[in-house]
């Protein structure tokens, strides 16, 4: 079977964000390093940025070029280097900020374990469940149980240990879609489900700081000079930009108003500069990437590298979903990013290199005994519900 060329919309969506991303931070970089940084230089935020995305640019193009099947075999390093990072949030290199520990620092270098994590989970799962078959898939000993477990155990460490329910609520969605689209049965889907719903209850019942935010979600103008002050600065970024907004070169958020300006709360600083059609339309390119990558794992043919794919679809998904709701007081806040938007080093480098990896898979696949059917549509569990070959069922 002769491969496609790969899908190049995706890097086209991919470059007009980061180029948006660059305005934008060059725009807000001199009022946010004079506040956070004194005289330092106008352009810190700026040149700190570009020099992210040429990092993320570089892992992008190495994933785009790597051997898709070459994957599996790193998944035992990236398996051991995930849990070192994670160990390591016990270590005197933890940094602790606004309650949660969720970076390791050395000297001006930081990293987030959480984004490797997602990463890891993803090409994980797309391996374990596409080299099963579907008696595999429904036999709980075999997939749900153990997939239970290792909720289970990265529940504790994100949420627990990390204090970060935001990464913890994205790694949840990415483990239960690609079950779903490996195809558990639906009674294993509803107690996974009402698992993780009872376990998100818990996690914010005996956490007092997400009691309060919880409270703030629900009533922000109770406490609005305290817990509720972030959320209602969004909510005025959003109403002072209007229909279209006050003017790339014009912020009064930015000033000191609004925390976390230039990365979790990058969204209301693109309602305010950009207005309603400005928001929107960032909305509908991100909309884009999400549509390009879910038709790349529909036209795949292998399983794993189809599981792969919607694992990133979701993570990508989530982040959006997350980062806007909290904006726009849909939903608590949490310090989840806004894909290639927001301002950052870890967030944007795994996604880049995610991206690759889509990029890469987007050609199809060679001939292979783990197929699926090319009729298949993401949202449906059916598309990777398929029989092997004797050949594969023997190995």
């Amino acid at each position: 079977m002769r491969r496609r060329k790969p899908d190049y919309s995706i890097v086209l969506s991919m470059g007009l964000l980061l180029v948006i991303s660059l305005i934008v931070i060059y725009a807000i970089s001199p009022a946010l390093s004079y506040r956070l940084l004194g005289d330092y230089h106008e352009n810190y935020f700026l040149f700190r940025q570009v020099v992210h995305i040429a990092l993320g640019l570089i892992v992008f193009i190495c994933a785009a070029f790597y051997p898709a099947e070459k994957w599996e075999r790193l998944l035992p390093w990236l398996v051991g280097v995930s849990v070192v990072s994670v160990l390591l949030l016990l270590s005197p290199l933890a940094i602790t900020e606004n309650g949660a520990t969720r970076w390791i620092g050395v000297g001006p270098l930081s990293f987030q374990p959480a984004e490797l994590m997602k990463f890891t989970l993803v090409m994980y799962l797309g391996f374990l469940l596409g080299n099963r078959n579907q008696n595999e898939i429904t036999d709980s000993n075999r997939t749900f149980k153990p997939a239970l477990i290792l909720l289970g155990i990265l529940g504790f460490v994100v949420a627990v240990i990390q204090k970060d329910l935001g990464t913890m609520i994205v790694i949840a969605a990415i483990l239960s879609s690609m079950l779903y689209f490996a195809g558990i049965p639906t009674r294993q889907m509803a107690l996974l489900l009402g698992g993780m719903a009872a376990s998100c209850g818990l996690l914010i019942i005996f956490f007092p700081h997400r009691i309060a935010r919880f409270a703030t979600f629900l009533n922000p103008e109770a406490d609005p000079t305290g817990q509720g002050y972030h959320v209602l600065q969004s909510l005025i970024g959003f109403g002072s930009g209007g229909l279209f907004g006050q003017g790339l070169g014009r912020s009064n958020q930015v000033y000191g108003y609004l925390p976390e300006a230039a990365n979790d709360s990058i969204f209301a600083i693109y309602g305010e500069k950009f207005g309603f059609i400005g928001a929107v339309a960032v909305l509908a390119l991100l909309g884009y990437l999400l549509y390009k990558i879910a038709l790349a794992a529909r036209r795949n043919e292998r399983k794993d590298y189809a599981l792969i794919i919607l694992g990133v679809f979701v993570w990508f998904a989530a982040h959006v979903i997350v980062n806007v709701g909290a904006m726009l007081s849909l939903m608590p806040l949490t310090g989840i990013t806004l894909p290639l938007l927001s301002y950052g080093g870890s967030s944007l480098l795994f996604m880049m290199l995610a991206l690759g990896v889509v990029f890469q898979l987007s050609r199809g696949s060679a001939r292979d005994e783990r197929r699926v059917s090319p009729s298949s549509a993401v949202g449906a569990p059916q598309h990777i519900r398929h029989r092997r070959s004797m050949r594969s069922a023997r190995l």
